[in-house]
């Protein structure tokens, strides 16, 4: 019996997302969740009640919010990461695009991301020495990937340029574990009957709901009991 064509009634001729792309579209949804989760969890100092009153008051589009807040909390830490992550990303870039690899946008935005990131924090902090170690890593592994050609140092390299993506994952949950700096604004709340240091984490009406420093807790303030409100520098 013949074959159905494309204009045969029952035929399914819309393209369908590859493996590889639906595997790591899962992949990144899966981490995103995971490190809202920790993030959520850090910032309430581990307690379960006040994680879950954190956790009540934001919602999965504060995601990006989180980790840009992250990366800005700790720049000497976010640099460290960032001198080992973006060689790496550089390089398996540089040969994928070699390889004429087809998956190379999420690449292009990942490289530009951290480079980025780089560049400010230079700009910023003087971070000369993340520039240093970054290139001399980047000049090692490209040295390693062209001249390694056979056998298992082959593999190695290989292997770690590949993982570069798992590798990243594993350092954004690490720095989101160490940090319990949260990623709104902090504030001194100043009430009629006392005064606050902390963070809005959400405003309903009529109402503030603050994470207090000291000791870590969830508040709920009238919001006409508030006199002011003034953004500490950290």
């Amino acid at each position: 019996m013949a074959e159905p064509t494309e204009n045969e009634p029952g035929t399914d001729s819309s393209p369908r997302p590859s493996i590889p792309f639906v595997r790591d579209a899962g992949i990144a949804g899966g981490a995103v969740v995971l490190f809202l989760l920790v993030r959520i969890m850090a910032i309430a100092h581990w307690d379960w009640p006040v994680a879950s009153d954190v956790a009540d008051s934001i919602n999965f589009s504060d995601a990006v919010g989180a980790v840009l807040g992250t990366l800005f909390a700790r720049p000497t830490v976010t640099a460290i990461v960032i001198m080992f992550i973006l060689p790496l990303s550089v390089v398996e870039f540089v040969w994928c695009l070699l390889d004429k690899n087809p998956r190379i946008i999420g690449r292009v935005l990942f490289v530009v991301f951290l480079g980025t990131a780089t560049t400010a924090l230079i700009l910023t902090f003087h971070m000369w020495w993340l520039l240093i170690g970054a290139t001399a890593l980047g000049a090692v592994l490209t040295l390693m990937r062209i001249f390694w050609k056979h056998g298992y140092r082959r593999q190695s390299i290989v292997g770690l340029l590949r993982a570069t993506g798992v590798l990243a994952i594993i350092a954004a949950l690490a720095m989101s574990t160490l940090i319990d700096t949260p990623w709104m604004l902090h504030e001194q709340i100043e009430t009629d009957q006392e005064t606050l240091d902390g963070y809005v984490i959400e405003t309903p009406s009529g109402f503030l709901k603050v994470l207090v420093d000291d000791p870590r807790e969830v508040r709920i303030l009238n919001s006409s009991d508030v006199v002011s409100r003034v953004i500490i520098d950290e």
